[in-house]
């Protein structure tokens, strides 16, 4: 039985490490045979295991996904390898903008600028291109105006594994004056 779970596990590392984008876990249960419950607890020794390793690789569970990637330690090392430039950081409006979708996603462009008091078409595109946000639907309003939402890469680049982990709006904040 042992030799039954330990294969499990490696199929469960080669399934992430062919894939470039986080798997929904669902659909790593449903190819592995196992329950839901069964793969929870199959990920969780998974990546204890790469966590406790020496290794320039960690497995991250984002939301209902789980995805490999490398440790933040290597970033420097990587991007050199890649030659690619280090990340741009996001101005105070780009960060004000995308605190805005994360907090009350999904939304519409024009929520996003009734908030701000201006226009935010720019800022909505530079987040898209940098693959924080993305479309999420149409609102069924005249217009059908497009709904924004949060993606994987904005969870890993604030280190969580699901929106519910954003640390709370302090209440003095929430309300309108």
């Amino acid at each position: 039985m042992e030799c039954n779970v330990e294969k499990t596990k490696a199929a469960f590392e080669a399934i992430l490490f062919s894939c470039a984008e986080a798997v929904p876990s669902n659909r790593i249960a449903q190819i592995l045979n196992v329950t839901p419950s069964e793969l929870e607890k199959i990920a969780g020794e998974v990546i204890k295991k790469f966590d406790n390793y020496d290794s320039g690789i960690k497995i991250i569970k984002l939301e209902n996904k789980y995805q490999m990637c490398s440790k933040a330690e290597y970033k420097e090392q990587i991007q050199s390898f890649m030659k690619t430039k280090k990340d741009t950081s996001l101005s105070n409006v780009a960060m004000e903008v995308l605190s805005i979708i994360a907090y009350k996603q999904p939304v519409t462009r024009a929520f996003i600028e009734s908030v701000r008091g201006t226009d935010c078409r720019e800022i909505v595109n530079g987040l898209i291109k940098k693959s924080l946000i993305e479309e999420k639907g149409r609102l069924g309003i005249p217009g059908n105006p497009i709904i924004y939402g949060t993606t994987d890469t904005f969870l890993r680049c604030m280190n969580i594994s699901s929106i519910k982990d954003l640390p709370s709006v302090p209440e003095a904040l929430t309300q309108k004056s």
